[in-house]
């Protein structure tokens, strides 16, 4: 039997990961945490939001959305605004959610482990940006 190692397919932008979907098959999708190397007890994690897909031939299709880094010390957040970015994060991951749901997609809350060594591209969305004046991602062209 042949072992296939699986290719890490990602993408630029949100809605060509969405464009390139086989929409009978179910997404994978949820806000991740991707913990920083440590040092004398600081660490900065990436708050990120993952969509994946797996495909006929086992390949992961993916989008790496960051939503904020966030600083800790000792495990505890070391940033004075950390509720914010965390707020951002979760506001991120319900505008993704809205747009899975929008256009009928089935997901399920889980990730692809990935080999230890791959660096994820890191995307953005056209229809999703941050809004500075309440700290928070928002649809573009939706209403709030």
């Amino acid at each position: 039997m042949e072992e296939r190692v699986p290719l890490f397919v990602g993408y630029v932008t949100l809605e060509a990961w969405l464009e390139a979907l086989l929409p009978e098959r179910p997404v994978l999708a949820m806000p991740l945490v991707e913990p920083g190397t440590e040092q004398s007890g600081m660490r900065t994690d990436t708050l990120v939001v993952t969509c994946q897909q797996v495909d006929t031939e086992g390949h992961v299709h993916y989008c790496r959305l960051r939503a904020a880094s966030l600083t800790r010390c000792f495990g505890e957040p070391f940033s004075e605004d950390w509720r914010e970015r965390e707020a951002a994060w979760c506001s991120l991951w319900d505008a993704v959610q809205e747009i899975l749901r929008e256009r009928g997609l089935t997901y399920r809350s889980a990730t692809v482990a990935s080999p230890a060594h791959l660096r994820f591209l890191e995307a953005r969305s056209e229809g999703i940006a941050f809004d500075r004046a309440v700290g928070r991602f928002t649809r573009m062209g939706a209403e709030t």
